[in-house]
């Protein structure tokens, strides 16, 4: 197969990987980044905040917070405000990015509880659902490698 025009530079580093059999997810590592992907799109499914017809529509409501100087670089954590928006559902939604290899916690402002996909008993990652039960108070926390949607 040739290389993409996109990696080709790093083909020669690329192709080994590939072929490498260790590197191959299992079927239970298949099965999970499934359910994980089902999970995102009932999260998605949600809220219209996650369609918002404009880029006007969407500067208007999103906000990032964890952000400027002091930042923690691992962490991506953006806010779209659902106040009067048809079919939000939530008052906001805190969707927040660990690239970390281990929890992180944080702080915003304002009344955040787990999305009711990563709370409900059939949930694809436990792990979410976990480190939110070990934030200290007036925190939240996030798991290692996670993305977690709050609500408001």
């Amino acid at each position: 197969m040739p290389p993409a025009p996109d990696n080709g530079r790093d083909w020669d580093t690329i192709a080994p990987l590939l072929g490498d059999p260790k590197l191959q997810p299992t079927p239970a590592q298949l099965r999970q980044a499934v359910a994980a992907f089902h999970d995102v799109m009932r999260i998605r499914a949600s809220s219209s905040l996650f369609t918002l017809p404009n880029a006007d529509e969407v500067q208007k409501r999103l906000r990032f917070h964890a952000a400027g100087p002091g930042q923690d670089p691992a962490l991506i954590v953006a806010e779209l405000d659902g106040a009067g928006w048809p079919g939000a559902r939530f008052g906001g939604l805190l969707m927040v990015f660990n690239g970390a290899g281990e929890a992180r916690e944080f702080s915003v402002p304002g009344n955040w509880r787990l999305h009711p996909v990563h709370a409900a008993k059939q949930a694809a990652d436990k792990r979410v659902a976990a480190e939110v039960r070990k934030a200290k108070a007036g925190a939240l926390r996030v798991p290692a490698w996670g993305a977690v949607v709050f609500v408001r």
